[in-house]
């Protein structure tokens, strides 16, 4: 979200999208209105150009047709219909769940005037739809990684790089509290385990922001 709103601020148009809706949600709140500057997911940026435009789906099949097939169609004529609905800079984040039929056809909605500028953020820890390297292979690729973790305590992040592949990271934050290992089997006993473990943290006052609001196992 920072870099859409340094080209923003640059004067160039900027469109931030990314793959999910509930991440999209959450950018549009954050970044709110904004003139040049458009924020949502693949499908939900589409939709609104397919509005604009007048052309309606096929949707008597919801499947990979659809989505893959259609909507990157429909996308170029939308864009052929309406060429003002372009942008100088394309910043796509997640860039990891995109299906790069998806990633393809957004480089349409670069203008050919402008300074056509893709920045695509991804986390290859992520990639759980094997998506990432089909698309990466086709650009000309200036990777910038990001290697100091500031979401992360220094104890969690130390747990989870045995798990990381990629690039030595760091983490900056506090040292945090040591790792807990709770055994569940079912969703059940997750959220169960879940709300005792919180309790225990607020009863121990471990973080004065802490309040528990979560239901009693044993009411009364």
């Amino acid at each position: 979200m920072e870099e859409a709103v340094r080209c923003h601020n640059a004067g160039e148009r900027v469109l931030l999208t990314c793959y999910n809706n509930p991440l999209s949600g959450f950018m549009k709140k954050t970044l709110g209105e904004r003139a040049a500057l458009s924020v949502g997911n693949y499908h939900g940026f589409c939709d609104g150009l397919f509005r604009k435009a007048g052309i309606r789906l096929d949707r008597t099949k919801i499947d990979n047709t659809l989505f893959l097939e259609q909507y990157p169609k429909c996308l170029a004529e939308a864009l052929a219909a309406l060429p003002k609905e372009r942008y100088d800079v394309i910043i796509i984040d997640e860039g990891q769940d995109f299906p790069p039929e998806l990633l393809t056809s957004l480089e349409q909605a670069l203008d050919p005037t402008g300074k056509g500028k893709i920045r695509l953020f991804y986390d290859d820890n992520q990639d759980v739809y094997h998506n990432r390297g089909q698309y990466l292979e086709k650009l000309h690729e200036i990777p910038f990684a990001l290697t100091l973790n500031l979401r992360n305590p220094q104890k969690i992040h130390e747990l989870a790089r045995h798990f990381y592949k990629g690039k030595e990271t760091s983490a900056i934050g506090p040292e945090g509290l040591e790792v807990t290992w709770i055994v569940a089997e079912t969703p059940d006993e997750v959220r169960w385990a879940l709300h005792d473990y919180i309790r225990q943290l607020v009863e121990k006052k471990t973080h004065p922001a802490l309040r528990y609001c979560g239901p009693d196992r044993n009411p009364r």
